[in-house]
């Protein structure tokens, strides 16, 4: 996508998640999530918001005002969208889901590296398994 915002969206959302820009990038949606928040925040407010966001590359919140009540709840927005896939009802709004894929790349199953239930077959008999150890990818049934 050649889009002139889009890696001051992509800072930015960086700065908001906590994820670094590749791993955003390595989701597929910066894109589809930028044209979300552009439709859902029509120009000015997400405009503002990255304007006051600080430079690329900053730490936030370099710049933000945290005192503007309605850029504050854009920040939340834009933060809901990369966790769940989903912009936030507002109270002019419903929730509306961004991509067909955003459920399965949303940044909540990063956070605990686990995976979207109903996106994957675990394999056959996988429930007659017990789970891995976390970080081995041992089984935890005795020997």
């Amino acid at each position: 996508m050649d889009d002139p915002d889009l890696d001051a969206f992509v800072a930015l959302s960086a700065a908001l998640t906590g994820f670094r820009p590749e791993e955003l990038r390595a989701t597929g949606l910066v894109g589809r999530h930028l044209d979300t928040v552009r439709g859902q925040a029509a120009g000015g407010p997400y405009r503002a918001l990255v304007d006051r966001s600080g430079p690329i590359g900053s730490e936030w919140p370099v710049g933000i005002d945290t005192t503007d009540p309605n850029l504050q709840e854009l920040a939340r927005a834009v933060t809901y969208l990369w966790y769940t896939g989903v912009w936030p009802a507002g109270p002019e709004q419903r929730a509306s889901i961004a991509a067909p894929e955003a459920y399965a790349q949303a940044l909540v199953w990063k956070t605990f590296q686990g995976h979207p239930p109903g996106t994957s077959a675990p394999g056959f008999g996988s429930w007659s398994r017990p789970p891995a150890r976390p970080g081995t990818g041992v089984s935890g049934r005795p020997a």
